[in-house]
């Protein structure tokens, strides 16, 4: 067998001294019902994953499915009591391991409207962690919840400790390994590797945060002047940004731009124009296009920035909607349109100096 086979046998043999010899049938029945689960999850079946989950009581990988479940389907504020659940499971284990229920409870909390609490939350549990995993866990959490600063610093850890690994072909691979295990007679080890299954399944749902990790980097290195390893991160990201996928789209074609790669930069911020179903997407589409534009000297830029600010302003983004009238201004002036340019400054100083509710 291959060093690959031999490591995935060493993890059995190591999670089999964890688990008792005489594993039931019906024990790894359960186990393979909960793997299934969590596959159906990576797939985007959430309501059928959702119902497997519920169906395993009193387990935390069935409970942090069940939460996993409750949040793809659109509901963060109703997923932050089912984490919390499934970290009340160990509550008598090492905080290693409710690291990833807490990490993904911060997320649930920020995108329930909570986002200081959810950023107190992850920064007081990481201060705690040495484990690699749980470091992973909350990291990508971070990223997600801290400013900008903070936030490359979790990126810089959350991708040295992810590496390139596939997250779904490790699980499948011992998914596969459990089978025959079973077949063979070996209960215990075949219930150790559909354990590790498991572990690596709900990994898969760090692919957001990964894909998060890889837009801070690609800022951070492209404020240092390396475009072509900022387009590496951002090429990187894009199959990982389910949640925020025109976001992505767009970080990658304003590197595109920079680099004066100005079709492939248009295509993409075109795409992302397109397929923008609300205020906020459509602001910063626009804006890329009109920059892509500029750049590219042609004469639609203006338009797209005026677009960008409108859309900006029906979101309620008043900041956005002052950095789009900086960038047009500079634009203006540029093109000798120099009155013009001024208005667009002094729209831009009022949109930041007007007084906004409290949130």
């Amino acid at each position: 067998m291959d060093s690959f086979g031999d490591g995935l046998l060493n993890g059995v043999a190591i999670g089999a001294d964890l688990i008792s010899e005489l594993v039931s049938e019906k024990e790894l029945d359960r186990r393979e019902q909960l793997a299934r689960g969590w596959m159906l999850l990576a797939d985007g079946k959430v309501a059928t994953a959702r119902r497997m989950f519920a169906d395993i009581a009193n387990e935390f990988w069935a409970r942090f499915g069940l939460a996993e479940a409750t949040m793809a389907a659109g509901h963060p504020e109703n997923a932050v009591p089912v984490f919390a659940e499934a970290e009340e499971l160990l509550r008598v284990e090492s905080p290693s391991r409710r690291a990833a229920a807490i990490a993904r409870r911060v997320v649930a909390l920020a995108r329930a409207g909570e986002p200081q609490y959810a950023a107190y939350l992850c920064e007081s549990t990481l201060k705690e962690q040495t484990d690699p995993n749980a470091i992973l866990w909350l990291s990508c959490a971070g990223v997600e919840v801290w400013p900008r600063e903070r936030r490359i610093e979790a990126a810089h850890g959350a991708l040295a400790i992810a590496e390139s690994i596939d997250f779904r072909k490790a699980a499948d691979l011992y998914h596969q390994l459990a089978a025959t295990l079973r077949r063979s007679g070996h209960i215990s080890d075949a219930a150790c590797a559909l354990e590790r299954s498991v572990e690596l399944l709900a990994r898969t749902r760090l692919g957001p945060g990964l894909g998060l990790s890889h837009l801070a980097r690609a800022e951070e290195l492209a404020a240092a002047g390396a475009l072509a390893e900022a387009i590496d991160h951002a090429q990187r990201a894009q199959p990982l940004c389910t949640d925020r996928p025109l976001e992505a789209m767009c970080v990658l074609a304003d590197l595109y731009r920079r680099a004066m790669r100005f079709d492939e930069a248009r295509r993409l911020a075109q795409q992302a124009y397109d397929r923008s179903k609300n205020n906020g997407d459509l602001g910063r589409a626009a804006r890329v296009l009109g920059q892509i534009s500029a750049s590219a000297s042609t004469p639609e830029a203006e338009e797209y920035f005026r677009v960008s600010a409108d859309a900006y302003a029906r979101a309620g983004k008043p900041l956005e909607v002052a950095e789009t009238f900086r960038v047009l201004g500079h634009f203006l002036a540029e093109r000798g349109q120099l009155m013009e340019a001024v208005s667009c400054f002094d729209q831009a100083c009022a949109t930041v100096l007007a007084p906004r509710a409290a949130r």
